[in-house]
């Protein structure tokens, strides 16, 4: 939204704004990589704390461009380029220290509940934001009071956020007074033994996982770029009926990750089999976009938000509770830190997929929607023979056990 104001403000061309976008998802994506070992070397409430400082910073510079009227669009690509980098700190930080606070029994349910928290946050904010505007303030200012609530986030974050549990009773009883003090001091010290970037894309299903995400990823962004562009260039819809299809989408979203955290929750943690027939069903469902127009409007208010559960609430899970889980599996993570490494090369290259798609479906639409949808379904398609891979892998290994889950 943010972005959309201040193009049509200074006036940026299309071709400007997917500038801005390559240059965000680009930076946001290899960023994931970087900050993510950094959170597993270095305290996680510092990490993601600063990331939200500088990301506040970012968009006080660019509403303090726009006030200026600045119009030099390498400015703003910059701007955004280092807005990707320095949001990309959060999410895997974010994600380790939920790891570390819940257990993979109980992870699926709290993760995949908490992992709504972008798309709330999407739907928050564009409420937010469309009050202001109706109440005459500038998007300048909208920019400012969004980083004055980024900053205090980051400070409420680094004040009262801890990275992980206090010690068990058990521990606690196990330890004499002199070791205690010496084991906390030792966990609250600035430097962590995180895994290194080599060792983390060699826990098994973390490469698949990564490759599956982008395809989600792609598919999740290609619907919330595209989708209110579709519906009213192709289909023909008045806006306000394309921002309630398109908020169905978010909800959707919400509701597919609490439901499917819960029941790979109900099934000892192993998540492919549930996220499996999730992206089964969207095959079907990307098909139907294609059939529909003006005269079956009535179709997309249920396609939409079940796309959405399938989806959305797939991507939600396999952001949060499947990276903590695949931290989990290396021998090497019994003694280092990985949860936000592993979290960042599958959210990294989650938003390399979605950056590469977006390009490729801007430009099949130029030609017609129908090639649009074929390169979803393939998309979809893909996405789901890679955790047929993995869904086997996983009963596989839970065969050798017996049923039982292994010690991770």
């Amino acid at each position: 939204m943010v972005k959309s104001m201040v193009a049509y403000d200074l006036g940026f061309t299309s071709t400007q704004l997917g500038l801005m976008d390559t240059a965000y998802l680009l930076f946001y994506g290899f960023g994931n990589m970087l900050n993510g070992n950094l959170g597993d070397s270095y305290p996680l409430k510092k990490v993601v704390s600063l990331g939200l400082y500088l990301t506040a910073m970012v968009l006080a510079t660019t509403a303090v461009l726009g006030i200026y009227h600045v119009t030099v669009i390498a400015f703003f690509v910059v701007l955004w380029g280092c807005n990707g980098l320095f949001q990309s700190a959060v999410w895997p930080g974010t994600v380790a220290l939920m790891g570390n606070w819940f257990p993979r029994l109980t992870r699926g349910r709290v993760m995949g509940i908490w992992s709504s928290n972008s798309s709330v946050g999407d739907v928050i904010g564009a409420e937010l934001g469309g009050l202001m505007l109706y109440m005459g303030f500038s998007w300048q200012a909208i920019v400012i009071t969004c980083a004055s609530i980024i900053a205090l986030s980051s400070t409420f974050f680094a004040l009262f956020v801890e990275d992980k549990p206090a010690l068990s009773l058990v521990e606690e009883d196990s330890l004499c007074d002199k070791e205690f003090s010496l084991l906390i001091k030792h966990r609250s010290s600035f430097a962590k033994k995180g895994i290194r970037f080599s060792e983390a894309l060699r826990i098994p299903r973390v490469l698949p996982y990564a490759l599956t995400y982008a395809c989600v990823k792609l598919l999740t962004y290609g619907m919330l770029f595209w989708l209110p562009f579709f519906l009213t260039r192709k289909v023909g819809l008045p806006e306000n009926v394309v921002g309630v299809l398109t908020a169905t989408f978010a909800i959707g979203g919400i509701l597919g990750g609490s439901l499917s955290g819960w029941l790979t929750d109900h099934l000892k943690g192993n998540r492919s089999v549930v996220l499996m027939p999730m992206l089964a069903c969207t095959i079907p469902l990307i098909f139907l976009f294609e059939i529909g127009d003006s005269t079956t409007s009535w179709l997309f208010f249920i396609i939409i938000p079940l796309t959405g559960v399938m989806n959305a609430g797939a991507s939600n899970l396999m952001s949060s509770a499947v990276p903590a889980d695949l931290a989990e599996r290396s021998e090497a993570t019994s003694t280092e830190d990985a949860k936000g490494t592993v979290t960042g090369i599958l959210n990294g290259v989650g938003a390399l997929g979605a950056a590469a798609g977006g390009v490729l479906i801007g430009w099949l639409q130029t030609y017609s929607w129908a090639y649009v949808f074929m390169f979803l379904i393939g998309v979809s398609a893909l996405a789901t023979a890679l955790l047929v891979l993995i869904m086997v892998a996983d009963c596989r290994e839970e065969k050798r056990t017996k049923g039982k889950l292994i010690d991770y």
